[in-house]
């Protein structure tokens, strides 16, 4: 069993907070979608990375009667590219919250990235990668996890096939690991569950920077505790990362939501 750790460097995320639906043509099937778009700062020109504050958008896809179909976010891939060890792009702790319509429905609400440019442990994570936390809170709220709750978390809120949560990070939580990446020491795209507080509150797709800048789409399913430990949210069990060559761009989208809790 991994003992609990606090690990008390790591970058922020430099997207700025947006708010509000901006309504967009329907999807196919008769499905809509409103969108949050980050657009402060702007382009960085050249050949560098683009900033996080320019062009990312949060986005849901709704059903005929609103019902949740999907929620996620688009970063250009130009973000993930010729990144510098310590970009200050990734080094504020401002993040990107879910559009209006959906954000206090469902356990994705906002977003912060890590870049990880020389990995960390434990070992199968040593390559440069991405952490996208996808937390269920507010910034405020998420500025506020601290490390100092060291007692065991509840049974019910943990998943099968995961690790003991154990490195913690001030305004992230304590990390599980899938026991799977620990067995085989190797990774590329994993999902990494977060816990605070005695409760479940982030869901983070880790990538390695080399699947990144493969440009090519996949899938990732997503485990699902007995309980997140708060009130009934929904809990999605799916995430596509669709990469789009027409504006080269990924696509990160949960679905397959479920009531827990």
């Amino acid at each position: 069993m991994l003992s609990r750790l606090t690990w008390t460097a790591l970058l922020g995320l430099g997207l700025a907070a947006c708010s509000g639906g901006v309504p967009v043509d329907p999807g196919t099937g008769g499905s809509g979608a409103t969108t949050s778009a980050a657009t402060t700062g702007g382009g960085s020109g050249g050949d560098g990375p683009m900033p996080l504050d320019g062009g990312v958008k949060s986005f849901a896809h709704l059903g005929p009667g609103g019902e949740i179909l999907g929620v996620g976010v688009v970063v250009p891939v130009k973000s993930f590219e010729n990144v510098p060890a310590f970009d200050p792009a990734f080094e504020t702790t401002v993040g990107i919250e879910m559009p209006e319509s959906v954000r206090d429905k469902t356990f994705i609400q906002l977003l912060r990235i890590n870049w990880i440019s020389g990995g960390h442990g434990p070992a199968p994570y040593g390559k440069p990668h991405f952490d996208l936390h996808f937390y269920r809170g507010t910034m405020d709220e998420v500025s506020a996890i601290t490390c100092f709750d060291t007692s065991p978390f509840p049974a019910a809120i943990l998943a099968s096939g995961y690790e003991t949560p154990s490195t913690c990070v001030s305004g992230m939580g304590y990390h599980a690991w899938p026991s799977v990446d620990i067995v085989g020491n190797t990774f590329s795209a994993s999902i990494i569950l977060g816990y605070a507080a005695q409760k479940m509150v982030f869901i983070e797709p880790m990538i390695t920077r080399e699947l990144f800048l493969g440009r090519k789409s996949f899938e990732l399913n997503i485990p699902r505790p007995a309980s997140a430990g708060g009130a009934q949210t929904l809990y999605p069990s799916h995430l596509t990362a669709t990469y789009a060559p027409v504006g080269d761009t990924y696509s990160f989208e949960f679905d397959h939501f479920e009531t827990i809790d």
